[in-house]
């Protein structure tokens, strides 16, 4: 059931229903959410200053390329179009919980380098990612 459900994507894979919840991937529809992150830390100390945020977006381009050629494949277009969503959504929750809590140590923002087809699992694809993460 974590399987199906993690894998689930609004349009292709269904969210599933178990005991009276509605499961899915959260990033497929929130992405990043800092407000959630700031909120929960607030839960522990009482001082903003004292609440330190490093994000990490390591799914898509943060830009993707919307001059890019469409592809024939639907489920790709799909998908790039939804990058290109995710990354707009994302990037204004960023900076929309910036102004929000201005006194929060906004340390880090760790950008992807490289982008990744998210359908692409051939050896000549998946290799390099993995020496990438070896580093």
């Amino acid at each position: 059931m974590a399987a199906m459900s993690s894998s689930s994507i609004p349009g292709i894979f269904q969210p599933r229903q178990f005991k009276g919840h509605l499961l899915m991937d959260g990033g497929t529809i929130w992405g990043t959410n800092p407000f959630s992150a700031v909120e929960q830390c607030m839960e522990l100390v009482e001082d903003p200053e004292d609440v330190i945020v490093d994000i990490c977006i390591c799914s898509g381009e943060i830009s993707p390329d919307q001059t890019s050629a469409v592809s024939k494949n639907s489920l790709r277009n799909f998908m790039r179009g939804a990058d290109i969503h995710k990354s707009y959504a994302s990037g204004h929750s960023i900076t929309q919980a910036m102004s929000t809590y201005p006194d929060v140590d906004w340390r880090y923002l760790f950008l992807q380098e490289h982008s990744v087809d998210d359908l692409d699992f051939r050896n000549s694809t998946t290799w390099p990612m993995q020496e990438e993460g070896r580093q």
